[in-house]
């Protein structure tokens, strides 16, 4: 491999610094995995988020615990973002705790405690998310998370939550809005969201929407929340009706399927399958970040991570 203009590269590089070792191509991957996960945390912002917790067995027998974090865009869509993967010793409420509060410190939150003494009992969970596989933590505003195994565990929550959240569903002309159940959405299960003064705004905004959305015929057609979401953003709705786009963000940030899970395991099965199976889980984690999120990816500036790569420690070569 050679350059015309004589840079430093394979051929022409010293004999001791051609950079292609293990340890160095870790160090880069590493570079670029970090790199797609401040992408993400750039996208997410300040919006609200809930992650999905799930975990497998890899081919080495290890358990893995993938989180995934979704969210409502600033431009109203709904993301579903890989972000790490972590291998754990144990599936148990604690250990999920531990590895969970270290991801969420790398958003540069203060995380401290989560409200209640674990995962093992409705009481512990009362008025947040009950019934959703949801726990709020209570030194950080942004952050939800869910555990499949809690389906089972709170199914009368979940089906009032499902109910009340279908009052903001455009369908037939939003036939299903009202005001009661919207009000009750927001003061039931988003209490930490929506203070004293803002469920009087929400109210207010309430009779104001319903006129607005039946006659513009931009909502007419309109078949999901998702779509709805995204209209009032596009048409700039979403700041004259704020606490009523707050409550469809967060409604929206509530997982609904095991899909993007699924995708994660199966990645991480090809990347590491019984040929390479002693694959490190730091380099298992930035190689599934970079496959997964190639978009991020693609994107990425080659100076950058040269720059980082050099700033690391002391080279034999200097790149600049």
């Amino acid at each position: 491999m050679a350059i015309e203009d004589d840079r430093v590269v394979l051929e022409n590089a010293p004999g001791n610094a051609k950079y292609t070792s293990p340890g160095i191509q870790k160090q880069l991957l590493n570079i670029l995995g970090n790199k797609v996960r401040n992408m993400i945390r750039e996208e997410i912002g300040d919006a609200k988020f809930f992650i999905l917790v799930d975990e497998a067995v890899d081919v080495a027998s290890k358990e893995q615990m993938s989180i995934i974090l979704r969210f409502v865009d600033c431009y109203g869509m709904v993301r579903e973002r890989f972000f790490k993967i972590v291998s754990v010793p144990n599936t148990t409420s604690q250990t999920l705790k531990i590895e969970i509060s270290k991801v969420l410190s790398t958003f540069n939150l203060q995380v401290k405690n989560i409200r209640g003494q674990g995962y093992d009992g409705a009481s512990n969970m009362s008025g947040i998310w009950n019934g959703l596989q949801a726990l709020f933590l209570e030194e950080c505003p942004y952050a939800y998370y869910g555990l499949s195994e809690l389906n089972k565990r709170f199914t009368d929550q979940s089906s009032e939550l499902l109910i009340l959240s279908s009052t903001l569903d455009p369908c037939v002309h939003f036939s299903q809005f009202k005001t009661e159940k919207v009000c009750t959405l927001a003061k039931k299960f988003y209490p930490e969201d929506f203070v004293h003064d803002e469920l009087f705004s929400l109210e207010l905004e309430c009779a104001y929407y319903e006129r607005d959305m039946l006659k513009d015929p931009k909502f007419q057609n309109l078949t999901s929340v998702s779509g709805l979401c995204q209209q009032l953003v596009q048409i700039i709705k979403s700041e004259f009706f704020p606490m009523i786009y707050r409550l469809i963000c967060l409604v929206l940030t509530l997982h609904v399927s095991t899909t993007t899970p699924e995708r994660a395991f199966s990645s991480m099965n090809i990347i590491k399958n019984k040929i390479r199976n002693r694959i490190e889980d730091e380099f298992l984690d930035d190689c599934m970040v970079l496959h997964i999120e190639n978009e991020f990816a693609e994107v990425i500036d080659n100076d950058s991570v040269i720059k980082e790569f050099e700033a690391l420690r002391p080279r034999t070569v200097s790149f600049s």
